[in-house]
This record gives structure tokens, sequence and C-alpha cells, in this order.
């Protein structure tokens, strides 16, 4: 049997229209995997700052209604590994400098189906301007700005 997402809907039940009714029949819910999710995040952020990647994805199961009803499960990957401790829709991050080595990417979970992953994110941390005074034989500060 080949059944489609066209194919949710409310079937009644019986062998003429007058036996027909809305006490006798079923749903058929189909179910299908999510979309391939987005990551919202501000990925320009200070050193020792913290920062959350929000994965977005929505359902594509049918009927309609039934898609705004389903909560969705999240994975999150580093480096294209599963990450082991987030199944949220939000991942907090401790920026530190090692993580702009760090490509981050989801996936969105329906009723055991996964999606495609998302495009994959890297943090670009930036360092806040500080002063370096070097002495010389010659001067006697000279200030440089980073």
């Amino acid at each position: 049997m080949n059944i489609t997402l066209d194919d949710a809907g409310f079937y009644f039940v019986g062998t003429t229209d007058d036996e027909s009714s809305l006490d006798r029949g079923f749903f058929l819910v189909v179910t299908a995997k999510p979309v391939s999710p987005k990551i919202k995040r501000n990925i320009r952020v200070h050193v020792k700052n913290y920062v959350e990647l929000m994965c977005s994805s929505q359902s594509t199961s049918a009927p309609d209604y039934y898609s705004k009803l389903v909560t969705l499960s999240y994975t999150w990957f580093v480096n294209g590994t599963k990450m082991g401790r987030e199944a949220r829709e939000t991942l907090g991050l401790h920026v530190t400098r090692d993580l702009k080595y760090n490509r981050y990417s989801c996936s969105a979970t329906e009723e055991g189906l996964e999606s495609d992953r998302s495009d994959q994110v890297q943090i670009n941390h930036l360092c806040k301007y500080f002063n370096v005074f070097l002495e010389s034989v010659n001067e006697a500060h000279n200030e440089v700005r980073y």
C-alpha cells in the first residue's frame, strides 16, 4: 500500500450514505520527516560571554492541524559528531577562543523520523580591545591597540 501525505484526513465508515456519520469513522494521520532545520544565533560574541544557538524546524505531517500539535525533539552535532548532552531546541555555550574551530549543526525528529541536518554554523569570537605598552631604548612608551 502506498500512502502519501495527501491521504491524510477523516474517513467515514458505512455501506450507505445514511450509515456514514462522524461517529463511524477514523482519522488517518500521515507522518513525515520534519523540514531541515535552520540555526538562529548571534555568531559574533565576545570571549567569556554566553551564546545560545536555536534549532528551528517544523513538522510536515498531515493533516495540517495535526502538525501544529506535534512536539519535535532536537539533536545537536559538533564537527559532525552527536553531542550527548543536548536534546533540546536551544544549545547554550560559554564562548572561549577554542570554539572558533567548531562547527555546529542540528536535526529535528518526529515520531522516530529524523530530518536532514541543518547547515553548519561557526561561532566567531570577538576579543575586546586591550592596550599593550612596549618599552624601547629611544622612546619611553609606545601604545599599540589590537
